[in-house]
């Protein structure tokens, strides 16, 4: 899938260049995007670990569009997402959340 492929470069990107982190914590301020401001890595071993993902991209949508256009910090023009990439982000959020809140229920001592 191409674009989940995306947002693991757009994730490994903010996680390994540190003034790439720099630059999108200020956009993200400059954007008024919820905190964190953060895209977590997708790992195939951790059950919630897309759909945290996924939300954080939502949640930071406009600071990665503006992001993305700085051509020395950005991602390179290959992972560039564009409004569909989101579409298709919040559409596997929203299939994705029942599961996320079972999970955590029955993470959560007492709460299953």
């Amino acid at each position: 899938m191409k674009t989940c492929e995306q947002f693991r470069a757009i994730s490994r990107k903010l996680n390994k260049s540190p003034n790439s982190k720099t630059l999108f914590a200020e956009l993200c301020d400059d954007q008024e995007c919820l905190k964190p401001h953060s895209i977590p890595r997708d790992v195939r071993t951790r059950w919630n670990s897309t759909w945290a993902q996924l939300a954080s991209i939502i949640r930071c949508s406009t600071a990665i569009m503006e992001w993305q256009k700085d051509k020395r910090l950005g991602p390179s023009r290959e992972y560039h997402i564009n409004k569909d990439d989101l579409d298709l982000a919040s559409d596997l959020v929203e299939i994705l959340q029942p599961f996320y809140e079972i999970t955590l229920q029955l993470s959560t001592p007492g709460a299953a």
